[in-house]
């Protein structure tokens, strides 16, 4: 194999492992941004959850208070 042919194939494999690198680190920003968009979401839900749980925890005692008066 001539020396052109092999700085070639040098040439090729680097440019494969460049793109092969461009498109892993697309595909975990890509993970990155769903991930962020999940926990947004979980904290938002875990949020309305303990709204709801310290509204039934008043409303309890509310009942509770009201039948011992």
């Amino acid at each position: 194999m001539s020396g052109n042919h092999m700085l070639l194939l040098v040439g090729w494999a680097f440019q494969y492992e460049c793109e092969s690198y461009i498109q892993r680190e697309t595909d975990l920003k890509c993970t990155i941004e769903e991930l962020e968009k999940e926990l947004e979401d979980t904290k938002k839900k875990s949020f309305e959850l303990s709204s709801r749980l310290e509204s039934q925890k008043k409303l309890k005692l509310l009942k509770q208070l009201g039948r011992k008066a």
